[in-house]
Formats: structure tokens, C-alpha cells, sequence
């Protein structure tokens, strides 16, 4: 099997033969890398994620009154008042449940205790309401150079303006500027875990952030769509699964570019000396790793861009009721669609060298096969002679001829 199946075409072509899958192997294998290792800190890639969530006017439909401002008046005045009327409420009872103990010195320090603490917890309910009522006011009433300044409906109820999606990891952050200036870009401030497939359930983060924030919600409190939910679910469990045949994917490719890699470095270092099996097995396994790389990539490159366009539409076809809007990104298509043509391609190739390799190596056998025969009618040849009137002695009785001496 000489230099890969060379036989008697160009040399040129044959470098360039061997060469070309290498490389597009290589290219392949650092493609998808790059797209595997986008979200492994804030705002590392973020413009290769998966899907971008802008959930900044996220909550809206808590947004029943047409007159905010007024409404936050209102709110502010009636929270104002709501802590003495309920201080003088808590004040009647404890006195009376004091008054049936004994009114001793004991009970009246455990009752203005009691009063205390309840008077502040009013008080500080009351000036959240007021303060997440004015913040919601500002942001949806606001101009543009004033919202810059201002805080988000997400940050009034308690959860990030931006979230993104990666392969294999979720960022949430919040914008540089107004979450609806379209100049703005997202700032990152943390991103779980690659490939914790819990750690990307954007909808569980939600309702935990809801249930954390100031007012105590729930996603299903944010008026988003049944739909809508369903294709988040869709994140922790099709993408996910995306994400890890994506990873062993690249394994692959990069176990197919080595493999290709050893049999080229073998042919021209070793030249002649090199078994033609050991040749074989190298292409075989380069062959089998790029095809097995192959076939993931194509199922991890068509299943992610089919859950993901899936989910944006969704997420968009009710964003004006909820809020929320979503976002695929074009750079990431292009690494991972690049990749499985570069993949195709050095798969192709591979399999012309090998089918080049073995047809060289068939007839080399062959060659090797007649050899003997050909020496057998050389050396039979060589052992007739001829006299020098042209007739050639025959052996007699089997035995080895005599040399001819005299005329007969």
C-alpha cells in the first residue's frame, strides 16, 4: 500500500488528498468547541447562545390600571395609613389578651414586644408595595432617556431582565441601558454549570425568583401562555440532550482528525517499512471515528436548531401578552451547520483514500502473487541452451543434458 494508494496519479494530488481531511477535521473539531464552550463564564460568547430571553417588561399583565400614577398614589396613601390602624388594632388585642393574664408587668413588656414587631413588618410591607408600585409607573410611563435610569418591571418583581441559554449552560444578567433600547447589550453576572442538565430549567429559575422576590409570585401568576411554558420545559430536557450528543460529537471528530493524523505521519515517516495492515487500521479508524462523529453531529446540529426556532416562536407569539421575548443567534447557526459540512466533507474524502489504499494494496498482492511464477520462466529459460548450429539439447532419460561437443 504505497503512500496511501499514490500508485501512478499526481503528486500533488496525492498530498493533497491525504491533507484535505486532516484539515477539515481540524476545522470541524474547533468549530464545535467553540460553540460548546460559550457560556462557561459571564459574558464569554454570549453572542453564540443558544436562545436569548429579554424578560424585562416580563410581568405586565400585573398592570391592570390604566392611571399608575394615581395608582401608586393611592397605594402609597392607603399603606401609609394601613400601619397605625393596624398598630391600634394590635394594640386593642394584645391589651385584652394582657388585661385576662393580669396586666402584670411581664405581659405588658411581652405585648409592646409583640406591638413592635408587628408595626415594623406593616410598615415594611407597605413601603415595598409603594416602591415596586412607583417602579413599575416609571418604567411603563417613562421615556426612553428616562428609562435609562430607571429599574424594570423584572427588577421590581424580583428576577433578572436577560437570560440566555447555551449548550449546556444558563447566564442571567440585566442591560447596560433600558431593556428596550435595542442598542443595549446584556451584562452577565452569572452562568451555572456546563452540562448540569437541572441548572438550565429557565422556567424552575423563574418561579423560584418569583417566589423569592418581594411580592412572592409564580410563573403562572405572569400571565404566560400555556404554550409558552411548555417549549421552556423544552430547555432542560431536547436541548440539553442537544448539548451532550454535541459534546461527544466533537470527541469523535477530534478522535477521527487524530487518527487520520497518525496514518499520514506513519506513510511518510516510515515510507516502505510500514505494515499495509497497520495502514489499513489506521484509516479504518479514522473512517469509523469521523463517521460515528458524523452522524451525532448531524442529529445534535438539526435537533438544536429545530428546538430552539421552536421555542422562539412560541415564546414570541405571546410576548405581547407576557412580556417575554426570545432570540436565536445567527453565529452560533453558522459554527455548528460549518461543522457538519466540514464533518461531511472529511468523511467524504476519507472514504476515497481509503477506497484508493485498498485497490493499491489489491494490486500490489497481485504483483507480489505473479513474482514467483516469473522467476520460475526466467530461471527455466535460462537453463535451455543452444548449439551453435541452433538446436538445443534435450535431457535424456530425465537425467541433466550433456553438453554438446561435436557435430552429430
Amino acid at each position: 500500500m504505497r503512500g496511501f494508494g499514490t500508485g501512478a496519479r499526481g503528486r500533488l494530488g496525492d498530498v493533497m488528498l491525504r491533507i484535505a481531511p486532516i484539515a477539515c477535521s481540524f476545522f470541524a473539531f474547533l468549530l464545535m468547541a467553540i460553540a460548546l464552550s460559550s457560556g462557561m463564564k459571564p459574558n464569554y460568547l454570549e453572542g453564540v447562545a443558544v436562545i436569548r430571553f429579554n424578560t424585562s417588561s416580563l410581568g405586565k399583565s400585573l398592570l391592570e390600571t390604566s392611571d399608575l400614577s394615581q395608582a401608586a398614589k393611592d397605594d402609597c396613601i392607603t399603606a401609609g395609613s394601613a400601619v397605625p390602624s393596624s398598630s391600634g388594632t394590635v394594640t386593642n388585642g394584645i391589651g385584652q389578651v394582657a388585661a385576662l393574664l393580669g396586666g402584670g408587668s411581664p405581659q405588658r413588656q411581652i405585648s409592646d414586644s409583640i406591638l413592635n414587631k408587628a408595626a415594623d413588618l406593616v410598615a415594611g410591607t407597605a413601603r415595598d408595595a409603594c416602591r415596586a408600585n412607583q417602579a413599575l409607573h416609571l418604567t411603563r410611563d417613562a421615556t426612553p432617556s428616562q428609562a435609562a435610569a430607571t429599574i424594570s418591571i423584572a427588577t421590581a418583581i424580583g428576577i433578572s431582565e436577560y437570560y440566555s441559554v447555551h449548550l449546556g449552560a444558563l447566564c442571567e444578567g440585566d442591560y447596560y441601558r433600558a431593556p428596550n433600547d435595542a442598542a443595549g447589550d446584556p451584562d452577565v453576572q452569572s452562568c451555572t454549570p456546563k452540562f448540569h442538565p437541572r441548572d438550565t430549567d429557565l422556567a424552575a429559575t423563574l418561579d423560584g425568583q418569583l417566589q423569592a422576590g418581594p411580592f412572592q409570585l409564580a410563573l403562572r401568576d405572569l400571565d404566560l401562555a400555556p404554550d409558552a411554558r411548555a417549549a421552556l420545559a423544552l430547555i432542560p430536557r431536547a436541548l440539553a440532550a442537544m448539548s451532550f450528543i454535541l459534546l461527544f460529537a466533537t470527541l469523535a471528530v477530534a478522535a477521527g482528525f487524530a487518527l487520520s493524523a497518525a496514518a499520514v505521519v506513519a506513510e511518510s515517516v516510515m515510507r516502505a517499512r510500514a505494515p499495509p495492515l497497520m495502514m489499513m487500521m489506521l484509516l479504518l479508524g479514522a473512517l469509523g471515528a469521523t463517521g460515528f462523529g458524523w452522524l451525532l453531529s448531524f442529529v445534535g446540529v438539526v435537533g438544536t436548531t429545530a428546538v430552539a426556532e421552536k421555542v422562539k416562536r412560541t415564546v414570541n407569539g405571546g410576548a405581547s401578552a407576557s412580556g417575554m421575548a426570545a432570540a436565536t443567534s445567527s453565529a452560533l447557526y453558522f459554527l455548528l451547520w460549518m461543522s457538519l459540512v466540514l464533518t461531511t466533507a472529511a468523511l467524504a474524502l476519507l472514504f476515497c483514500v481509503y477506497r484508493r489504499a485498498r485497490d493499491d494494496d489489491g494490486r500490489s498482492r497481485m504483483q507480489v502473487a505473479r513474482e514467483p511464477y516469473a522467476e520460475k520462466n526466467v530461471s527455466a529459460a535460462s537453463t535451455v541452451q543452444e548449439d551453435a548450429n541452433g538446436f538445443y539439447e534435450e535431457p535424456i532419460n530425465g537425467g541433466p543434458a550433456e553438453p554438446v561437443s561435436g557435430r552429430p
